[in-house]
């Protein structure tokens, strides 16, 4: 049996032209490629390409209420990616003009701007919640946690890990793909409070192919690739599922998974939540998949149907529990 993907369960609830009203195309006028990477209320984050640009990116903010972009590029830099924001803080990386990665920090109500290095070295930063900001940086385990409110940077990590990427962070978690001594890798959640990591990997997927990118309250998304090599998002319910990092992923039958593919997309890739909306990229059927053709990706915004977000998880969960029989 194929794998079910959400908009088929919406479709199964609400009838066969519901789910694709919900999916919105996010392309930045004369793009050749778009990335929305956070949400946060109104507010879209992410970076394009255009080819007078090529090969560096812009910054862009989108607010869907207002169907408004904004490029923001840090002064000075040859190049700017935004991936993250919470409230009025914007976070990503630029390169200088040496060609050199620093994490950034734009806070909107003031329009300021700062750099966030760790150990003055090489630095990239991928998500904030609140005070919390995550990211990586050249040397140890390349990853760790900053905080505003005491400006100190914390590593992050764990013996036997010889590369940890930090993706996404709400309240006290933070998601993201690790490497062990086999060269293995593994998507993660690491509790900042008690200082705990699990893993998991979505079923049936193709092994060490799991890789979230963002967290919000207890729900993961991101992407995977399947038995055909083909690139899915999903929604991941983490809810008593996780289990200790000791070897393989396992995780439980009472974990939720909700593959989520953009209509008429080879590949799909989830990058952001924030209550019932998601933000990612997608490569239209026409191109084929292919992972290293940025130029064909475009982003979207798909609103999952309130009241019924829950019951899409749940029934997707058993749709994917029934392909496993």
């Amino acid at each position: 049996m194929k794998k079910v993907a959400v908009i088929c369960a919406v479709v199964a609830l609400f009838g066969g032209n519901y789910a694709v009203a919900d999916w919105t195309t996010l392309s930045v006028p004369e793009a050749s490629s778009t990335h929305p990477r956070c949400v946060d209320g109104d507010n879209v984050v992410g970076f394009y390409m255009t080819a007078a640009s090529y090969p560096y990116d812009h910054g862009f903010v989108y607010n869907s209420t207002t169907e408004t972009w904004l490029t923001l590029d840090k002064p000075g830099a040859i190049d700017t990616i935004l991936t993250g924001v919470s409230g009025d803080r914007i976070v990503g990386t630029y390169q200088d003009n040496q060609g050199i990665s620093h994490g950034l920090l734009y806070n909107i109500g003031s329009s300021t701007w700062t750099t966030l290095d760790m150990n003055d070295t090489t630095t990239w930063i991928n998500a904030i919640d609140g005070d919390n900001i995550v990211g990586g940086y050249q040397g140890g385990n390349g990853a760790f946690v900053y905080n505003l409110a005491t400006s100190l940077f914390t590593p992050l990590n764990m013996v036997g890990l010889t590369k940890v990427n930090p993706r996404g962070v709400s309240g006290n978690r933070i998601v993201g793909r690790y490497t062990d001594s086999l060269a293995r890798q593994y998507g993660f959640i690491y509790n900042i409070a008690d200082e705990t990591w699990v893993n998991f990997s979505i079923p049936d997927s193709m092994l060490h192919s799991t890789t979230p990118w963002s967290i919000e309250g207890d729900n993961i998304v991101g992407g995977y690739v399947d038995a055909d090599n083909i690139m899915h998002g999903f929604i991941y319910n983490i809810t008593g599922s996780a289990q200790a990092i000791a070897g393989p992923p396992n995780a439980s039958a009472a974990a939720t998974w909700v593959t989520i593919d953009a209509p008429n997309a080879s590949a799909t890739v989830v990058y952001g939540i924030s209550g019932n909306t998601l933000v990612g990229t997608f490569q239209p059927r026409t191109f084929g998949f292919n992972v290293a053709a940025v130029s064909s990706e475009q982003g979207f915004i798909y609103t999952i149907p309130e009241p019924t977000t829950i019951c899409i998880l749940a029934f997707g969960g058993i749709l994917l529990l029934h392909r496993k029989k």
